[in-house]
């Protein structure tokens, strides 16, 4: 992470690194997927790119891909630090 302080995907790795969650997924994460209530991140969707087509949203990759992760108070920190990006 150290060689990551000054990327702007650092927030992304935080939280890759401390949920386990693939790269579809957390480029498939949207903000109304993240229960402070509950303190769980929803996986419910990724986040494809095929050439040709670009970007679009499709299911995860198998049925117990869709789950919940808990969310801790940093994991949370480093989501609303990168939100104001």
């Amino acid at each position: 992470m150290k060689y990551a302080k000054e990327s702007y995907l650092y927030n992304f790795y935080a939280v890759m690194l401390r949920t386990g969650m693939r790269n579809g997924e957390m480029r498939g994460l949207k903000y109304t997927d993240i229960d402070k209530k509950k303190n769980v991140i929803h996986v419910r969707r990724i986040l494809k790119y095929v050439e040709g087509e670009g970007y679009f949203e499709d299911t995860p990759k198998t049925r117990t891909s869709a789950r919940d992760i808990p969310l801790t108070s940093d994991t949370l920190q480093f989501l609303e630090t990168q939100r104001k990006f």
